[in-house]
């Protein structure tokens, strides 16, 4: 996935929208200073497509999005 392409690691790919997913995304929002939503679109859907385009790692560390803290965990 672009999120994985990017360093954000989001779990298992399942089709979902989960708990797992958001983090990493948010993660990604954050490390490119975008709006901090959790949500897929709008600016966050050109920056992760373009950053995973180019191969850029903008995460931290993979790891840490599998370890992070989410909403229901």
């Amino acid at each position: 996935t672009d999120l994985d392409a990017v360093g954000c690691w989001a779990g298992p790919v399942d089709g979902l929208l989960g708990p797992r997913t958001e983090a990493a995304l948010r993660e990604f929002q954050e490390a490119e200073g975008l709006q901090v939503t959790g949500l897929f679109g709008g600016q966050s859907q050109g920056a992760l497509t373009a950053a995973a385009q180019a191969g850029d790692p903008v995460c931290s560390d993979p790891e840490a999005s599998e370890t992070a803290s989410t909403p229901g965990e």
